[in-house]
């Protein structure tokens, strides 16, 4: 069968990945993120960007159901928190014919909340630390404060006194809880229409990174069974439900309730397979009950282990340390069996821990966007839960625009963000200058500034050599080949020309500018007035980045534009540019994303504003690619679907065989054009690289066609 996991992110979705490919299905997974833990593992054919689920559910529903009928899926897996809405729109699923398996609204509405949780297991009977939900009578402690919402230990707060109480409730309802001693188990169950068909039990027998288990072990905890079946029978429950434990001196205590799948691995390897009756029930089946598993087995996740390490703040050497024991298979390693990452079997998953120890060992501190990063992707806010708990499943909201007219992701649209493609640059940029100095092509010591936190931390670690070889790889297995070799070998080829042609000119335009440094890095433009052009949302965030890092210039002027609306001549004008002066202009990653209308006139337009001795140095593709296959540029169909998945799709290009014709048109004269798979080899091979650039991406030098002598004459007026 084709199975579509609801989320690619999390630990429950990769483990569910490997039973399920394992099984002989087909699997495919929604993410935000393309670089997702999904994303390093044979067992996942292909990932599917949606946007992010947890503050917006409704839309998440919308992008799911498309890509769910687009696929030809046979079943629609819940492995994280999307289970709320699937339950909540499962007249609509049903009505599209998608199979899943949910358990009734009105039965998730009893659990999903840690208030509504508290209050159902009460009614039941079934042990819980003291709670309340009054916290000003509160006065024991230390004590944990719960808000209602809240995933992976998010949102829970350890107090020690009514200060620290009152500062996490914060005015808020919340549930406060004793604290109390003993170990904590995780246990599982499946349940047919009320009835429980699968149960099991492990305990975390180490603390991983953000509260998780990266060691555990199963037993047997035949109380909590029979707290489990007599909640899945008093809600009818339909799927997975899962509880957490404290088992005390007196027994266990029930502390958080999950309605959902979660890390299924141990059981499997304990004799109890959680996923087959997940499936067997999404598409109408009756599975039967199973008996328990065997006690004592043990299981590690290496990558929590090596996250927690560097958490509890005990350096670089228990990180080492933590790496040597799962080496040797000693210490906790011994006789225990990876869940995450058998590495035997899937080569691919070495990489996140490849990257996570790497990172870690050089800046401890990174643990917390590995460990905190997937958790965003999935994690239902308060936000999200009462959207979807006061919205009518039956009318609904507004039907939602177009997909055309939308943006993909969980963005806003694209003219009111940042362009994600200078992002990428930025990325690339970084990686380039993270090699040794015996390889790399240039150094832009800005770009990781451009780049959110996470970002920054890889580019960090990746001064290591294994760690760079990893993010390298990892981003061109998402990419395909060409888009990052072809970027650094044109930054390359354009740095020379600028260095060639910057004594000749006086000014310098850099038409969509992005977030290219060449003013703040490249020492031959000092001096040299500098224009950059661009829509506003970039440039605001390039002056901030710039003046944070104190490198702003007062000779480089910014000009906001949108070239399909905007009157890029009497712009440039207003802020002081003179067509008289020998100018460059360079115009970089943009012609592809314009009509072929929007370049002929900014084409014509930069002709008015350039004297004799102007040059023209740009970017274009290959009109080959556009809208149609080209066998003779195999990476161009994975590169297309990469930056239409960005909402920054190409849409024109320009025959090289036809390129001096259009540039007469316009009165410039072709001196170069050079292909990025040329200027690959002029660069990457002398310095015993690999990497190879593609034949669709060039890169033109033009200059101005005089004029009949009316440039040189108003240069002299």
């Amino acid at each position: 069968m084709r199975v579509l996991l609801s989320d690619g992110s999390g630990l429950t979705a990769r483990q569910c990945a490997t039973r399920l490919d394992s099984a002989g299905h087909v699997v495919e997974a929604l993410a935000p993120d393309p670089l997702c833990l999904s994303r390093f593992t044979r067992h996942v054919a292909r990932l599917h960007r949606v946007p992010r689920y947890g503050s917006d559910p409704l839309r998440w529903l919308d992008a799911a159901l498309e890509v769910y009928g687009s696929g030809r899926f046979d079943v629609l897996l819940p492995t994280q928190e999307q289970v709320a809405v699937l339950s909540w729109a499962k007249h609509r699923l049903d009505a599209a014919a998608v199979a899943t398996v949910v358990p009734p609204f009105n039965a998730l509405c009893a659990v999903q909340d840690k208030i509504s949780a508290w209050a159902t297991l009460r009614h039941l009977g079934i042990p819980q630390p003291e709670s309340s939900t009054d916290e000003a009578r509160w006065d024991r402690f230390p004590a944990f404060v719960k808000e209602p919402i809240g995933t992976a230990s998010a949102g829970v707060h350890r107090v020690s006194d009514r200060a620290g109480l009152a500062r996490a409730a914060a005015g808020r309802r919340v549930l406060v809880q004793a604290a109390v001693d003993g170990p904590l188990a995780m246990c599982q169950s499946v349940f047919d229409g009320g009835v429980l068909v699968a149960f099991h039990a492990s305990a975390r027998t180490r603390e991983g990174a953000a509260g998780s288990a990266s060691h555990k072990r199963s037993v047997a905890l035949p109380e909590v069974r029979r707290w489990l079946e007599t909640l899945g029978r008093d809600l009818a429950w339909h799927g997975a439900l899962c509880v957490d434990v404290i088992v005390g001196d007196d027994g266990p205590l029930c502390i958080d309730v999950n309605p959902r799948l979660v890390e299924p691995q141990n059981a499997y390897l304990s004799g109890v397979d959680l996923v087959g009756p997940m499936i067997e029930l999404a598409t109408g089946g009756h599975p039967g009950s199973q008996p328990e598993g065997h006690s004592g087995v043990r299981t590690h996740q290496l990558l929590l282990a090596v996250l927690g390490a560097a958490q509890e703040r005990r350096g670089r050497r228990a990180v080492a340390t933590e790496l040597v024991h799962a080496a040797s298979r000693t210490g906790d390693y011994a006789g225990s069996s990876e869940e995450l990452t058998p590495l035997a079997h899937d080569v691919r998953a070495v990489i996140p821990v490849v990257v996570a120890s790497a990172a870690t060992l050089v800046a401890p501190r990174t643990w917390s966007w590995f460990a905190g990063g997937s958790v965003s992707n999935y994690a239902l806010s308060e936000q999200g839960w009462c959207e979807i708990a006061h919205t009518d499943p039956v009318a609904g909201q507004p039907p939602p625009p177009p997909a055309r007219d939308r943006p993909e992701g969980s963005g806003p649209s694209r003219k009111s963000r940042a362009s994600r493609t200078a992002g990428l640059m930025a990325v690339q940029r970084g990686l380039e200058s993270a090699r040794p100095e015996r390889t790399r092509l240039f150094t832009d010591p800005l770009a990781p500034s451009f780049l959110t936190p996470a970002w920054r931390v890889a580019l960090a670690a990746a001064r290591l050599p294994a760690v760079r070889i990893a993010i390298e790889a990892v981003y061109d297995l998402v990419g395909g080949p060409g888009p990052r070799a072809s970027a650094i070998a044109r930054t390359k080829l354009i740095d020379d020309l600028i260095e060639q042609l910057a004594p000749t000119v006086e000014q310098v335009v850099l038409l969509g500018a992005g977030y290219d440094t060449r003013p703040y890095r490249l020492a031959c433009l000092a001096g040299r007035r500098v224009f950059e052009i661009d829509r506003t949302e970039t440039q605001q965030v390039k002056r901030a980045v710039l003046a944070r890092s104190g490198t702003a210039r007062a000779s480089v002027t910014f000009v906001p534009v949108d070239f399909e609306t905007d009157d890029l001549a009497r712009a440039l004008a207003d802020a002081g540019h003179r067509p008289d002066r020998p100018t460059l202009f360079l115009w970089e990653g943009v012609t592809q994303y314009l009509s072929a209308e929007a370049v002929s006139s900014t084409l014509a337009i930069v002709r008015t504003l350039a004297c004799a001795g102007a040059c023209l140095v740009f970017t274009y593709v290959d009109d080959a690619v556009i809208g149609r296959d080209a066998p003779q540029f195999p990476e161009a169909g994975r590169w297309l679907r990469g930056v239409a998945k960005r909402d920054e799709p190409w849409i024109s290009g320009i025959s090289p065989a036809k390129l001096p014709e259009v540039l007469a048109r316009h009165g410039f004269h072709l001196v170069e054009d050079v292909s990025a798979a040329d200027a690959g080899a002029r660069y990457f091979g002398p310095r015993r690289r690999r990497e190879r650039g593609s034949g669709l991406y060039r890169v033109a030098t033009a200059t101005i066609v005089s004029r009949s002598g009316r440039d040189d004459a108003s240069r002299s007026a």
